[in-house]
This record gives C-alpha cells, structure tokens and sequence, in this order.
C-alpha cells in the first residue's frame, strides 16, 4: 500500500524543473514583448487623431503643387480642441455629401416619375445561438441616407424628392451599444 502514501518528494517538484532558469544568448539585452508606448491609450489616441485628421483633410487643402502633399504633423503647436472637433464631420459637410450622392442617383437612375424605396433592413434575431450579432444596414440605403437604423426606409418621389422615414425609438431602445462620437 505505498503507492496510497504521501511523502515529501510525491509534493515536491521534480528537481529539473525547479532548478531549471530561463537561459537567453550571451550579450543579447532582456525585451519584452511589446513596449509599453505601443500598447498605451494615450499613444492609441494620438494615432487615431492622426488618422482621422490625414482623411478629413482633402488633398486640395494639402497645399499647391502638383497633387500637393499631406501635410506634416509635429507634435508641437497642435491644439487638442481643433483635432477633437475632426472625429466627425460637420453637418453642413455630411448634408452636403449625402444629398450629393442622392442627385446623383436619381440622375443615374432616370427617376423622372414613379417611386423608389431603399429598405435599412431589420435587426432580426438569428435562432438557436447566444451570440451577439452587430446590425449593419443595407449597403445602398447606408450610403444614400447616411444613417444605418434599423427599420429605416428612404423613399424618392419624382415631385416631392427624397425622405427619410425612420421609426422612433421608446425608452427601452435608447441604450448606447457602440461607439459614439
């Protein structure tokens, strides 16, 4: 019956593994796997702007010249005010685009009479799983309307044009579930 006794060397570790030490190549310095300026939130942030602020400029503001460049970004004599306001674009200038786009259409299209409907699509629950699924609207209807609700219909009338219907939502529905500006 020893094999149902304990002893000392049945808890202890096995000798190897215990004096065993991570060994690295002679004059090679210890690193970690990921410097801590790459993974921090403040670094994650200051890229983001960056980025948002390189697509919201138009190559035309970039300058003269041929095509002209982007322009050069320091870190000194940014105002964090003016790249907070980049996030989103201003309503004028997303108005302007989303109706652009609509002329656009109705031109391509020859809509000179009837009517035109472009659903957003329905948030339908997929059965069976647990997973949450993200809604994302009907392509079409995500770049006419500019807005991706769920349940949404843009509508064209050649003699009254186009109108955005989309439903209300009640007390229930107004919880945020992404990101915002």
């Amino acid at each position: 019956m020893r094999h149902f006794q304990t002893s000392k060397t049945t808890m202890e570790r096995p000798p190897a593994l215990c004096s065993q030490k991570i060994q690295r190549p002679s004059g090679l310095p210890a690193r970690k796997l990921a410097s801590p300026e790459i993974n921090s939130s403040r670094s994650r942030k200051k890229r983001v702007r960056f980025v948002a602020r390189a697509f919201m400029e138009s190559p035309a503001a970039w300058g003269s010249g041929a095509g002209g460049s982007p322009p050069a970004y320091t870190r000194a004599g940014r105002d964090r005010r003016e790249i907070a306001t980049l996030r989103t674009m201003q309503q004028n200038e997303a108005a302007a685009l989303v109706a652009e786009r609509r002329a656009r259409a109705a031109e391509r299209w020859n809509l000179d009479r009837g009517v035109v409907l472009v659903p957003a699509g329905l948030l339908l629950p997929i059965a069976g799983t647990d997973q949450f699924h993200e809604y994302h609207a009907h392509p079409e209807h995500q770049y006419l309307a500019g807005v991706g609700q769920p349940g949404g219909v843009l509508a064209f009338d050649a003699g009254e044009g186009w109108t955005l219907f989309v439903p209300q939502p009640d007390a229930a529905e107004r919880v945020w579930t992404g990101d915002g500006p």
